[in-house]
């Protein structure tokens, strides 16, 4: 997999600041360790995957985030968690 240079370097970011933030040191937070969060999010919501390129294919799941926000969380469960 190649990420462009802004990804990586955003990733990076990313990652130093879970890092520092964690309350319990059990496991190193890295980059490789977002992007696996990131892919097991998106193989769960495969669905909401439309499009032909790229670009089309982040609106759709971009999309979806926001769809997710819009909505009121209901019995202290959140709509993002999905099921």
């Amino acid at each position: 997999m190649q990420l462009r240079g802004d990804q990586q370097i955003e990733l990076d970011v990313l990652a130093r600041e879970l890092q520092a933030g964690r309350t319990r040191k059990v496991e190193r937070i890295t980059a490789n360790t977002v992007i696996r969060v990131a892919v097991d999010a998106l193989l769960k919501r495969r669905n909401v995957l439309v499009g032909d390129t790229e670009e089309e294919l982040l609106a759709s799941f971009l999309a979806y985030i926001g769809e997710l926000e819009e909505r009121p969380v209901r019995n202290g469960v959140d709509p993002a968690e999905g099921s």
